[in-house]
């Protein structure tokens, strides 16, 4: 039986990596075809603003932007494409981004990661602001229930984390999310001692609600730092 699930483990991790690959091949060559289609655009935008089928030009590059999953956002004179179009070429990058990380993240990832991954390598001029994400989000929440936003704590209106589909955030769950994780660290932990201290529980009912979190793949476990066992958010490592 152990053997058994040796080999069905070495089988997944070989699946995994071979996944891993095939879609770091396919995001490579889609990056080399938007950064040619955004050096185009960036060079003759002028000149599109001046063809006299202005309108359906833009259209027609709009759609192929959005095929590549290009970023246009920050192309001078992208202001000429209507707005419901970027907006929508935003919807998909966060669908994107949510959907290939919302099985390695336990189904909750931080705002904040989101924002900085829609940001990354974004002059500051031209950032994604965190209610144009909150916008899109509450859009893609009208066709899907996978894009639930989180409160801080609770009784708090305060939005902070995205529960991706079915990550059963119990209301203790959330207390642990809201008053133990930074996110503005890069890798926030806490411990069973940090979370009995703040929640008043008692260590056993601590250590179970770690698990549980540990169970449905929201936390990893650090078994080898010196001192407590830490407990870390499972975030994206692609950000």
């Amino acid at each position: 039986m152990a053997d058994d699930i040796k080999l069905s483990n070495a089988v997944c991790e070989q699946l995994q990596s071979l996944n891993r690959d095939y879609y770091n091949t396919l995001s490579r060559k889609r990056d080399e075809c938007c950064d040619m289609v955004v050096n185009f655009l960036r060079d003759h935008m002028s000149e599109v603003h001046n063809a006299e089928d202005k309108g359906s030009l833009l259209n027609s590059l709009n759609n192929l932007c959005t095929s590549l999953r290009a970023d246009v956002f920050c192309i001078p004179g992208a202001t000429g494409i209507p707005s419901d179009q970027l907006q929508t070429q935003l919807d998909v990058k966060i669908a994107e981004f949510c959907s290939y990380h919302r099985h390695s993240s336990g189904r909750i990832m931080p705002l904040k990661v989101l924002h900085n991954y829609l940001n990354k390598d974004r002059p500051s001029a031209h950032a994604i602001e965190l209610r144009d994400i909150v916008a899109s989000l509450k859009r893609l929440r009208e066709l899907s229930s996978d894009y639930e936003l989180l409160p801080n704590r609770i009784g708090s209106d305060e939005k902070k984390y995205i529960s991706l589909g079915d990550s059963n955030m119990g209301e203790n769950s959330l207390r642990i999310l809201s008053f133990l994780f930074d996110t503005d660290v890069a890798m926030p932990f806490t411990t069973v001692d940090n979370l009995r201290e703040l929640s008043q529980w008692s260590r056993e009912q601590c250590e179970q609600e770690l698990e549980y979190m540990k169970s449905k793949g929201q936390l990893l476990v650090d078994t080898q730092a010196d001192g407590p066992i830490r407990y870390y958010l499972n975030l994206p490592l692609s950000v």
